[in-house]
């Protein structure tokens, strides 16, 4: 009687998987599609989770954040970090229009999860800027400036670091917080 269960079991399991077999395919994501709001230009080892970039700028010369303010936090530079980092901006920074506020206001394709890129996720966007732009002029976007934008990471009490988009994307540079207005484009994990 066991090896009759056994069987049917096995059996059962042979059927259900060929029902799988008209399952469609997997949809496989590539760098420079447009998904969830935004151009890919990060994905993962697995090819399934990644970063987007929105479809325009949120600001052209904006400050970073509040002047003077000691941020807790706001120093993650790896990918990964810059929601965290942009939270960070925002708590302590309120009432101001700001590089991190813009992106945390920002909605577009239906996603307001938007934030300031880190250091290492914009240099990512940067490498990946012509793709990039390529896919924005598509799909009806706005292509990344030749400019300086800024991340959300911090580099000391009051320096940040920014990319200059479009040349060197190996090089990033550190800059007063509290003198300077760039460019900020928000992306969003998916």
């Amino acid at each position: 009687m066991k090896k009759v269960v056994v069987l049917c079991a096995v059996l059962l399991g042979v059927l259900s998987c060929s029902s799988d077999d008209n399952a469609p395919p997997p949809i496989v994501l590539q760098l420079g599609d447009l998904h969830e709001g935004g151009i890919i230009f990060y994905l993962d080892e697995t090819g399934e989770h990644g970063l987007v970039c929105a479809m325009e700028d949120q600001h052209f010369e904006v400050y970073w954040g509040c002047e003077t303010a000691a941020i807790d936090g706001a120093d993650g530079k790896e990918i990964g970090a810059g929601a965290q980092n942009t939270l960070d901006i925002a708590d302590r920074c309120k009432g101001t229009e700001f590089a991190a506020e813009l992106c945390i206001d920002y909605e577009s394709g239906g996603f307001d999860d938007w934030f300031m890129p880190s250091i290492d996720e914009l240099k990512v966007l940067s490498l990946n800027k012509d793709l990039v732009d390529e896919a924005l002029e598509k799909n009806s976007g706005k292509t990344i400036d030749d400019a300086e934008y800024w991340s959300s990471t911090e580099a000391s009490l009051n320096t940040v670091y920014f990319q200059f988009m479009g040349a060197n994307p190996d090089k990033y540079i550190q800059t007063l917080r509290d003198e300077s207005k760039m460019n900020v484009r928000a992306i969003r994990a998916f």
